[in-house]
């Protein structure tokens, strides 16, 4: 439709991408003034949410998102070079900044809490596990492809699970975004300490229903009881939808 096609040729003023990649970038935004993906206008180290949730993008006011495209046009991209880069790797030390595009193809670590603190591969907090047979192969819980048993950025360990548990990263945040308040190890179905493991390395957990829960009458059968005779030969004289009291 019109919308779709004027929505795809608008560019984030940030990372001046057209790509609506929710998994990837979040939410493409894109108003009658101006267009974000939703993890860039979060993670802009210098832009902060003034506005209430229904004002500009998210709370995010116009005159902001234009002061931190401003500040963006002075800094270089650590990965394509080009000026924008307004995610920073909160390490005081570190020099490194991104658009946020170019951060998640560099393997930069987002924290979805807190501050919304960014880390660049060397910097990055990395999950404090002992494994038991170093370069055996595991299976991810979730697509059941191999992966090596040992924590990576694209490797998650699910510590709630007596088991060493394994997943890959990407599969990790798809059941996120998927299950979203329902979110739980996919093994023991621990929610305390494998949520706030999951958020320290990176994964985005929406505060949202569940996607099946958001599905118009996804369960209706369930409030529907079965009313009829399904016998091949049914003998009664009034026929398969007779529903007899009592009975």
């Amino acid at each position: 439709d019109l919308l779709s096609e004027e929505k795809s040729s608008r560019v984030c003023v940030f990372c001046a991408r057209s790509d609506d990649n929710e998994l990837l970038y979040g939410k493409f935004y894109a108003n009658e003034d101006i267009a974000a993906h939703y993890y860039c206008l979060l993670f802009s180290s210098g832009l902060e949410q003034k506005g209430k949730d229904e004002e500009g993008i998210l709370g995010f006011l116009k005159q902001d998102i234009l002061k931190e495209y401003r500040r963006g046009s002075r800094l270089a991209c650590s990965k394509c070079k080009h000026i924008g880069a307004t995610v920073g790797c909160c390490n005081k030390l570190c020099k490194k900044t991104y658009h946020f595009p170019c951060g998640a193809d560099s393997r930069m670590l987002n924290q979805f809490f807190g501050a919304f603190h960014s880390y660049c591969v060397k910097h990055q907090p990395v999950q404090n596990v002992v494994v038991k047979n170093p370069g055996a192969k595991a299976t991810c819980t979730i697509c059941h492809d191999d992966i090596p048993a040992s924590p990576s950025f694209d490797v998650l360990w699910a510590p709630c699970c007596k088991k060493q548990s394994w997943f890959h990263r990407i599969c990790m945040q798809k059941l996120a975004l998927s299950a979203g308040y329902f979110f739980k190890c996919p093994i023991c179905s621990n929610t305390t300490l494998f949520c706030s493991e999951m958020k320290q390395c990176g994964i985005y957990i929406p505060e949202q229903d569940a996607s099946w829960e958001l599905e118009p009458n996804a369960f209706q059968e369930l409030v529907q009881r079965h009313n009829k005779c399904d016998h091949p030969s049914c003998i009664c004289p009034k026929g398969r939808t007779h529903d007899g009291e009592g009975t």
